[in-house]
């Protein structure tokens, strides 16, 4: 198997990083940028397979250069966070807004990075570019009383993106179940809830649902939804290799709610929340996938659309908008 070629971007005279990368068994050093205006154009030259990038490169900003590889030459980068305390929380959260797969502090052992970039080069990117829907929608199937949501890679920036533009007196619960690593979920809806009307919390297992507010599955644990109208954690095993499951919530979702149920998958790797969706068509629901022009990764929603699940297929910021009439309707 070929070595992964790697552009390391570290500021000059530091080699974390690049030694990092050249002592790896099956990394390679593909070149290495002294800033963030260098990383775009090596990123172009030297086309390759991941990017590591330490957010205090100088030069232009990392998150700046992120955002226009992302743009110009698609490629895995993985931020490695510099900051300690609340600003490493807002470095990463910056990271994935920008495009990152992965923001992480240097790790104790190096096996740990190497194995990171080579699960961050096997992602499929898509270039970022002007978002736009890439088939007209069919006709609502009715009014929404919940609103289920999954995402994965890609998913934090995406959804606040979607929470900032929702109305502050939305007329239905939100769910969320969004894969991200143990321990960040508190500082990923710390940042929802400066972009937006709409309160963020991690669900609390017996809590009654209410409108205007966004529940989001705590780490390790299914969100489902009780008779009685109430958050239900469960430690049952993962589905899909995945707890919390996108297919869990939904499938509780067009159980408690039925025709009322509105299901939005948006970007992420792998098929989570397939199965969960066809529940909810099953029951009269509708659903909604984030389009591939938008996408970090469009493995979930292409998932769903090649199954035949999708009723709506557009941007963020369209889907804010579908969510807020579906309510209305």
């Amino acid at each position: 198997m070929s070595a992964l070629r790697v552009l390391v971007v570290e500021s000059e005279g530091q080699r974390r990083l690049a030694d990092a990368v050249a002592d790896g068994p099956a990394t390679e050093l593909a070149a290495v940028a002294a800033t963030g205006h260098q990383a775009i154009s090596l990123a172009q030259r030297v086309q390759p397979d991941a990017i590591l990038m330490a957010s205090s490169v100088a030069g232009g900003n990392a998150f700046d250069a992120t955002r226009e590889i992302m743009t110009v030459a698609p490629t895995p980068v993985v931020m490695i966070i510099d900051e300690v305390g609340a600003g490493a929380d807002r470095t990463r959260a910056r990271s994935r807004e920008a495009g990152a797969l992965a923001a992480v502090p240097f790790p104790e052992r190096t096996a740990e990075l190497h194995d990171l970039l080579h699960a961050m080069a096997a992602v499929r990117l898509v270039r970022r570019r002007p978002a736009r829907a890439v088939r007209p929608p069919r006709a609502a199937r009715g009014s929404a009383r919940l609103v289920a949501i999954g995402a994965s890679t890609g998913g934090p920036a995406t959804l606040r993106a979607i929470f900032a533009a929702l109305p502050v007196d939305l007329d239905a619960p939100v769910l969320v179940t969004q894969h991200i690593s143990s321990g960040f979920s508190a500082g990923m809806v710390s940042w929802w809830n400066t972009a937006g009307p709409l309160r963020a919390k991690i669900a609390e297992d017996g809590e009654q649902l209410a409108n205007g507010t966004i529940y989001v599955a705590p780490d390790d644990h299914h969100l489902t939804i009780s008779p009685g109208f109430a958050v239900a954690l469960s430690t049952a095993p993962p589905s899909g290799g995945h707890r919390p499951s996108a297919s869990v919530m939904f499938r509780s979702a067009a159980e408690r709610f039925g025709p009322g149920t509105l299901a939005v998958i948006l970007t992420g790797m792998g098929r989570d929340g397939v199965d969960g969706l066809a529940d909810v068509r099953r029951a009269g629901g509708s659903v909604c996938a984030q389009d591939e022009a938008s996408c970090a990764v469009f493995g979930m929603p292409k998932a769903a659309i090649d199954a035949g699940l999708v009723d709506f297929i557009l941007p963020p910021a369209a889907i804010s908008r579908h969510i807020a009439d579906a309510v209305a309707t």
